[in-house]
């Protein structure tokens, strides 16, 4: 990602933003399939946490967020509640 793209990505970011929208930018990773085969268990139940954890707490996950591939951003109307 070089500056000109990161100028265009913040200024697309900041327009849509101003407009009300949610903004998600995705991106992914091309995973090894000796590591990482089709049968992959990426989130783990945690049997350490007590039973009276928060909700969610419960789980860790295992998903590399390095090397990451921008693919672009997806904005989403937001109405009023």
């Amino acid at each position: 990602m070089d500056q000109d793209f990161k100028a265009k990505f913040e200024k697309a970011n900041d327009i849509l933003a101003l407009k009300g929208e949610r903004v998600i930018g995705c991106a992914y990773n091309k995973l090894d399939q000796n590591r990482y085969g089709l049968n992959y268990d990426f989130i783990k139940v945690d049997k350490s946490k007590p039973a009276d954890a928060e909700e969610g707490e419960e789980y860790i996950t295992d998903i590399p967020i390095d090397n990451l591939v921008f693919v672009g951003l997806i904005a989403m109307e937001d109405p009023p509640r």
